[in-house]
């Protein structure tokens, strides 16, 4: 049977109960108290005040009315009769406040274990930026407005990764940097003719290469052209001669210092990340267990999209290295739950995969740009419809360079519903 991605959630799901045998031979309706909700930004109901998405009046862009909701969301609203809201609200200078009746504890930024994700200020009980509670605390907030058990009557959703795979990114990328500046600086103290020039060197170049590299606009050239007019500066005033201080050998050290900083992230790097995105997943993996033996009974696991067809990396020209990340983080999550009673695995990042290999199956008219005008934002949670980039955004899959509009959340909420009609929980 054709999957119709066009069709609404309640649509699709009376539609696949006919075509597995609807009527007097369906069994009984599953039936839940609530849907729980851990993980990140994909999941996240509002713990910042907003989304992350496309924000608008009833969430409408353009043609498309269906609400700004993120797929769990959807899911709830099929499920309970109304979306799931943010069950701790905070950050960015407010305290955090524990909201009654709501229980979606995603939060943006949010990694598996580490408290530290993207957007957190690093500092312990602190409100002043991003919340970024992993996945361990935030069922442990459930837990404790249940008495530390789960009643075995929620659906559960858990979906997260993608921030472990950004801080190791960003990891990547600081080492390459580290790789680039020491290469720049070995070569040019090799360079001066005497060891106390060279001991001169080192101490002038250390801070001079920290500077460049953190001044604004900062480009590989701009380092190697302030290294390389420090060294000759730091000769001429201490009465030695600096044979690689020239801007003539300027083109040779550059080259030398990118490779380092290349094969360091190709190699090393890469294998760090990979055994650290491991490592996420199987911790994510051990959580759900261990809300299987606290009582739960029904625990969806939304594996993590492709991230490497995503603005973020082909636009920045990384997809080489974030899939090996993905793949590493999903294959570790799937190969610990295989057969685990209660749990149910959503493939998303299969259907990320259509979704950027045929666009137009899903009926979306572009996979590759971002629909908000992100040049005046800090973040996504700011994108409303007014701060869309012109002409009709309906039916981007990217609100920013990697959370989805609302009718990409639509369409990851269709492949929930698809799967746990399949699987007799809906």
């Amino acid at each position: 049977m054709r999957f119709v991605k066009q069709l609404g959630l309640v649509s699709i799901t009376v539609l696949l109960l006919a075509a597995c045998g609807g009527g007097s031979e369906q069994a009984a309706k599953v039936t839940y108290s609530s849907v729980v909700s851990f993980g990140d930004s994909l999941s996240d109901a509002g713990t910042y005040g907003s989304q992350f998405t496309v924000n608008g009046v009833k969430g409408a862009i353009g043609s498309d009315p269906t609400p700004s909701y993120v797929a769990v969301q959807l899911i709830a609203a099929t499920i309970t009769g109304k979306p799931s809201c943010a069950a701790r609200i905070g950050g960015f200078t407010r305290a955090v406040t524990s909201v009654s009746g709501c229980t979606n504890y995603a939060q943006g930024g949010a990694r598996v274990t580490n408290p530290v994700g993207p957007g957190n200020s690093g500092t312990a009980g602190s409100f002043d930026k991003a919340l970024t509670e992993p996945v361990v605390r935030q069922i442990q907030n459930y837990l404790a407005t249940t008495g530390g058990k789960f009643s075995g009557t929620e659906l559960i959703t858990v979906m997260a990764g993608g921030n472990d795979l950004l801080s190791q990114a960003d990891a990547l990328t600081s080492r390459g940097n580290a790789e680039f500046a020491t290469s720049l600086i070995t070569q040019l103290v090799a360079g001066a003719s005497t060891p106390t020039g060279q001991g001169l060197a080192y101490a002038a170049l250390v801070p001079a290469v920290t500077a460049a590299a953190g001044a604004s606009g900062a480009t590989p050239t701009s380092i190697i052209v302030a290294a390389i007019g420090t060294a000759s500066q730091n000769a001429t005033a201490n009465g030695y001669t600096n044979s690689a201080a020239t801007m003539a050998n300027a083109g040779a050290i550059g080259l030398t210092a990118q490779t380092a900083a290349e094969t360091y992230v190709k190699n090393t790097g890469i294998q760090n990340a990979v055994i650290a995105m491991t490592t996420a997943g199987a911790e994510l993996a051990a959580y759900v267990k261990d809300m299987k033996a606290k009582g739960a009974t029904r625990v969806m696991v939304i594996n993590m999209p492709d991230a490497s067809g995503t603005p973020y990396a082909v636009k920045g020209g990384t997809q080489a290295l974030v899939l090996p990340m993905v793949t590493a983080f999903n294959a570790r999550l799937a190969a610990d739950l295989k057969g685990e009673s209660g749990v149910l695995m959503i493939d998303m990042f299969s259907e990320s995969q259509k979704q950027f290999n045929t666009p137009a199956q899903f009926g979306l008219s572009n996979v590759t740009d971002a629909a908000c005008d992100m040049s005046n934002l800090l973040s996504v949670t700011q994108c409303t419809i007014s701060t869309l980039l012109a002409g009709d955004k309906s039916r981007f899959a990217f609100a920013d360079s990697v959370h989805p509009t609302p009718y990409g959340h639509k369409l990851m909420a269709q492949l929930m519903s698809k799967e746990l009609t399949l699987a007799g929980w809906l």
